[in-house]
């Protein structure tokens, strides 16, 4: 295994810049309603998306309590904080930029995120994909 060093381990944006700049990047892409919250230790954006009926969806996006690098012959090494919000900025503008080339549908790529009433709990598709796989393998 080789050493995988993620990128912006250098950076000197602070995590509120990063956040803002999130914010932003939401906004230029027609998504408005967006805040930051917490779920214990993890940093949760929320916010609302326009399905193609224009149907509001929530969308509840978790940012990693750790990420880690990998390193050759080495334990993993947490990244900082400020390494993992910028990380977290450049994913989004990416696949969010690839929606308006019309390689990704708005929809598609939050759907895992998304939040529905599941058995009386709000819960993202993600929350509840165990329960998916165990419900369609019943019976096998």
């Amino acid at each position: 295994m080789t050493d995988i060093k993620l990128p912006y381990y250098g950076t000197k944006v602070s995590v509120e810049q990063s956040q803002l700049d999130i914010q932003k990047l939401l906004k230029k892409f027609g998504i408005e309603k967006a805040f930051w919250g917490h779920d214990g230790n993890t940093e949760i954006l929320t916010f609302e998306i326009k399905t193609s009926k224009s149907q509001k969806r929530v969308v509840k996006m978790m940012v990693p309590e750790m990420l880690y690098e990998q390193r050759k012959g080495k334990m993993p090494r947490p990244i900082k904080d400020k390494q993992k919000y910028r990380l977290f900025y450049h994913s989004l503008q990416g696949i969010l930029t690839g929606t308006t080339a019309g390689i990704f549908n708005i929809e598609d790529i939050f759907l895992a995120d998304t939040v529905v009433n599941f058995n009386g709990q709000q819960l993202t598709m993600k929350q509840i994909r165990p329960n998916n796989i165990q419900f369609l393998t019943e019976g096998e």
